[in-house]
């Protein structure tokens, strides 16, 4: 799907609101001029503009649309708990995830 995935901002690197996220821009091999376009103006968008580009863009486009997703998320966590009975996958503490991001990305503990 995606090829390049680059972590932009720190997770400690918050907006003023004190958000902490972290944000990464995916590209594809064929990504449109148009997109790149899109991208280099909504850049020049104040933060409340940008929050509501962001929120209309994640709207679905119709019902059908939502009933695919939900589907899939059903899918995908069945997936899941099927890899975590098996043993197949480790679960891993949230303090221990944590404190290997904070390490990694250098935030302080707050």
């Amino acid at each position: 799907m995606f090829n390049n995935l680059d972590a932009q901002v720190p997770l400690c690197d918050a907006p003023a609101r004190g958000w902490t996220f972290l944000r990464r821009r995916a590209t594809t091999p064929a990504m449109s001029t148009l997109l790149e376009r899109i991208r280099e103006q909504a850049k020049e968008l104040s933060d409340d503009e940008r929050c509501i580009l962001g929120a209309e863009l994640l709207e679905p486009v119709e019902d059908g649309d939502v009933a695919a997703v939900e589907q899939g998320w059903d899918e995908e966590i069945l997936r899941r708990v099927e890899e975590i009975k098996s043993g197949k996958v480790k679960m891993i503490p949230f303090d221990e995830v944590m404190t290997d991001l904070r390490t990694e990305f250098g935030c302080p503990k707050t």
